[in-house]
């Protein structure tokens, strides 16, 4: 008979080990298992899939072809034009924007408009140098005047004031 010289602890079992031991053992069979359904279930349904795809493939007729393919030619069209509309720069608006800025004592003889740069150059008169002033400082109090300048000035032979402005649009105008 042996004799034991180093005593061992007896190992102390946690009362419900055996249970959470086989618990998570049929824990991990049934996710094996599920992953395993889900992969048959996966199969079968593309499966399915496939043979609805042909069935319908089948009942297609030229017609149905040639109609899906004019839907999606105008639905291109469609979604081509509202791109090159959303784009579209409309001039006109710069000049309906413009004519409610002008005092009735500032004649306009020329409009030039930059429809690239957002920029209007106006050639007019008025009756004195007051009113040019002051037609300067309505343009430049409109929040969506960018930028005004006065490049040429000068007196003409009735004594009529003859000037040039050079305006800076804000972009949102033309949309």
């Amino acid at each position: 008979m042996a004799v034991e010289i180093i005593p061992k602890q007896k190992r102390v079992e946690f009362p419900g080990e055996s249970i959470f031991f086989s618990l998570s053992i049929l824990v991990l069979i049934l996710t094996i298992a599920g992953y395993l359904f889900l992969i048959y279930s996966q199969k079968k349904e593309e499966t399915n899939l496939r043979i609805f795809e042909e069935k319908i493939e089948k009942t297609r007729t030229s017609e149905m072809i040639s109609l899906e393919k004019d839907v999606l030619e105008t639905q291109r069209r469609v979604k081509d034009f509202s791109k090159l509309l959303g784009e579209h720069v409309f001039d006109s608006k710069a000049f309906i924007f413009l004519e409610g800025k002008f005092l009735p004592n500032v004649f306009i003889s020329k409009i030039t408009l930059d429809a690239k740069s957002f920029g209007v150059n106006l050639f007019g008169q008025t009756d004195s140098f007051l009113s040019l002033g002051q037609q300067v400082l309505v343009l430049e109090s409109d929040p969506k005047i960018k930028k005004v300048e006065l490049p040429s000035v000068s007196i003409g032979k009735g004594g009529e004031i003859k000037f040039g402005l050079n305006i800076l649009l804000d972009p949102s105008i033309f949309k």
